[in-house]
């Protein structure tokens, strides 16, 4: 190969072929960038510099001249007092300082020949080769070659290994220009074939006749750039980076910095790239621009290139908006009203309440002034049986800007269609009052009157939460459902409805909300719970149809308890039952529940959760009056089980009842007490109570019936 020369004229080379805009700033690092390059020397040039460096080396080299030599003895001279030896050992460091001066200076002439040689021996040289490119169309780098000498080049990602690369070319060798320069090779590197992101790359240049031996390859790393700024791309057919987008569409006010989102997107080999806010780009105010308070604001995104990505910047307007309220709450209240509720933004001033009809618009219909004022009921021009839309949107004074108003941005969907909470103008639902077990397979539905209702429909859900029509077009608010099975779960649904204009279509409510009820036998109603003796409460209950029999519970009343099962009764029509270990002066609860045995299980009623109170005491005794003479009336207290005794009660006329007397029990069948505290001509009324003493106190049983006794002027016999 013929001895090279490196090109007496060396320069910035680079040839861009239809190359997009680059922006300015990176034009202006790549100036100087290409004014940093050195200016190769000729052949001449270089071997005159060689032997300028070489006599420099040489000179630096030489003896001291006489005036230095004087001045560096005279520095060596010892202070008054120093020893010879101390001279010596001066002279000794001097002499080493000048050997380790001398073996440096050497070291940087080896090693400046060794860079001019590899010079002067190498193949291929790149000239001027930029360190970054915009992405565009074809670019073309010059390199120097020998002449008429094949090369390879390949493009390959910095971060991925050379034989991972993207793009591999054979370059034919040219005749040098003369006989003193290398041959120039243009190089065409193609960054808009789609195969190119953002990033760092390599391009290595070798000679072809080495084969896939790149041992001995030229290489040079570059950077490819991509700008976010459409105006970089004016001229373009395609805009490969697309404008910045607010994601989500608006700015809402947090009373804290706002920090603004954005969408920017990329075209690369067809497929659209969303760029990394962060790590391709970054969001900041404009200096002096508002961050929080609603109004409008002005932000900055520019390209982060120091990540190798994007570049260019370009500034975009937003405004911070007040929040939105939760989508609002829809329910018919009449067939002629809509209620809305929607939950109240604490920045809000009021919120506009709009409302949109079929395909229409949203359009304003009540202008809530106030932020406590978050329900609104419409009944402008409602017709039933459409279907009518609604959004809330709040709003708020512009901080920014006297006078102006800031709306929040409302609800828009992924296609950009506005939308709210849709409703359907019927009824008002139905609300399920109550659900009741008549019999085993039967259950009583019963719901409220609903105004404009034409009639109701009931729905049984089942499990896969499919509903099955029970009954239809019931004119009254209620209903038996019946053929339930026994021990079954049931969940029920009630819809009121009206009929459509021309009479032909019914048009159901919102459903009520769900009731769920098991199957199971009626609740046995206490009739009546006394107490018959100290230890001893009767029961009496109503018959419940169809169910194979009852369960008597008891609790202590007053306390946090359980109901404890004190006897089970076999058979329906056994409704009654006495409780004999009762404790006297215990006040008790009793409650019952009936059952039915399915298939050998027993599936219980439901029973009254109070229960019904008694006290567990003597009942009340009968009371029997006897005048004999006109100053003495004769008392019978007929005797009760469990009573100790009693406690006797009279009033006179029409006044108040007093006690007059305890008595203990007396044997027999009466205990006796004569009253001689009367007036003849006086009315008077008894009654007694019984009392029972236990360990810690007297306790009192229940009152027994009223006697009365008009006094006579008898006349007393002898």
């Amino acid at each position: 190969m013929k001895k090279r020369f490196l090109c007496a004229v060396l320069g910035a080379v680079l040839c861009l072929s239809q190359v997009m805009p680059v922006m300015a700033d990176q034009q202006a690092a790549e100036t100087a960038e290409k004014q940093e390059v050195a200016t190769e020397a000729a052949p001449e040039e270089a071997e005159s510099q060689a032997a300028d460096e070489a006599q420099d080396k040489e000179e630096a080299a030489a003896p001291e001249s006489e005036e230095v030599a004087e001045d560096k003895e005279e520095a060596a001279t010892p202070e008054d007092g120093e020893t010879a030896e101390d001279k010596e050992e001066a002279a000794v460091s001097q002499e080493q300082a000048k050997e380790s001066e001398t073996a440096a200076e050497d070291e940087k002439a080896e090693d400046a020949e060794e860079e001019l040689d590899a010079q002067e021996n190498a193949s291929i040289s790149i000239v001027d080769m930029p360190k970054s490119f915009a992405y565009g169309k074809e670019t073309h780098v010059t390199i120097l070659v020998a002449e008429n000498t094949d090369v390879n080049y390949r493009i390959y990602r910095a971060s991925d290994s050379p034989e991972n690369f993207i793009f591999q070319e054979r370059l034919k060798g040219k005749p040098a220009e003369d006989e003193m320069s290398d041959a120039k090779i243009s190089v065409p590197l193609n960054f808009a074939n789609g195969n190119y992101t953002v990033g760092k790359y390599v391009l290595m240049i070798w000679e072809a006749s080495k084969g896939n031996d790149t041992s001995d390859a030229v290489t040079k790393e570059f950077k490819i750039l991509r700008s976010i700024n459409p105006e970089d791309w004016k001229g373009q057919k395609e805009v490969p980076v697309s404008d910045a987008k607010l994601d989500p569409a608006s700015v809402v006010y947090t009373g804290n910095d706002v920090e603004p989102k954005f969408t920017i997107t990329d075209k690369i080999n067809g497929q659209t790239v969303t760029l990394v806010q962060g790590r391709d780009f970054r969001v900041e105010f404009v200096s002096g621009a508002n961050k929080k308070e609603i109004g409008s604001s002005k932000v900055k995104i520019s390209g982060i290139s120091d990540n190798d990505h994007y570049t260019g910047s370009v500034i975009k307007d937003i405004q911070i908006q007040p929040r939105n309220p939760k989508l609002p709450t829809a329910k018919c209240i009449s067939n002629k009203s809509i209620e809305l509720t929607w939950d109240k933004v604490p920045e809000a001033t009021g919120y506009s309440v709009r409302r949109k009809a079929d395909n229409g618009e949203f359009y304003q219909i009540y202008d809530a002034q106030g932020n406590t004022n978050i329900s609104y009921a419409d009944d402008k021009e409602l017709v039933p049986g459409n279907e009518y839309e609604y959004q809330i949107i709040a709003y708020a004074p512009d901080k920014t800007e006297s006078g102006k108003t800031v709306f929040s941005s409302g609800y828009t969907d992924a296609n950009g269609k506005k939308y709210g909470t849709k409703v359907m103008l019927t009824t008002a639902a139905p609300k399920i009052e109550s659900a009741v077990n008549v019999k085993p397979t039967k259950i009583k539905l019963s719901w409220n009157k609903v105004e404009g209702a034409k009639g109701y429909n009931v729905y049984q859900i089942k499990k896969d939460g499919s509903l099955k029509v029970i009954k239809e077009k019931l004119k009254k608010n209620n209903y038996n459902v019946g053929k339930l099975k026994c021990g079954k779960d049931y969940k029920f649904i009630v819809k009121a409805y009206i009929m459509s204009s021309d009479g032909k279509n019914m048009i159901e409510s919102a459903a009520s909300a769900a009731k769920s009820i098991k199957a199971r036998p009626a609740a046995p109603k206490m009739v009546e719970v006394k107490s018959i003796a100290a230890n001893k409460i009767s029961l009496k209950w109503r018959r419940v149809d169809s169910v194979t029999g009852y369960i008597v519970y008891r609790k202590p009343t007053g306390e946090d308890a359980d109901w404890k099962k004190i006897k089970e009764i076999k058979g329906a029509k056994n409704v009654t039952f006495t409780d004999e270990k009762a404790k006297t002066g215990v006040k008790y609860s009793y409650t019952v529940a009936s059952y039915k045995k399915v298939k050998g299980k027993k599936v219980k009623s439901l029973m009254e959760a109070k229960g019904s109170k008694v006290l567990a005491a003597c009942e009340g005794p009968t009371v029997t009056t006897e005048q004999r003479r006109a100053d003495k009336a004769n008392i019978y207290i007929k005797n009760v089980t469990g009573a100790d005794g009693y406690i006797l009660y009279r009033k006179a006329g029409d006044g108040k009842f007093s006690q007059i007397a305890k008595i203990k029990r007396q044997d027999g069948e009466y205990t006796i007490y004569a009253d001689m505290k009367v007036t003849v001509g006086t009315t008077y009324t008894y009654y007694a109570i019984g009392y029972s003493e236990t360990d810690d106190k007297t306790v009192k049983g229940a009152k027994g019936p009223e006697a009365t006794l008009v006094m006579k002027n008898l006349t007393v016999k002898k």
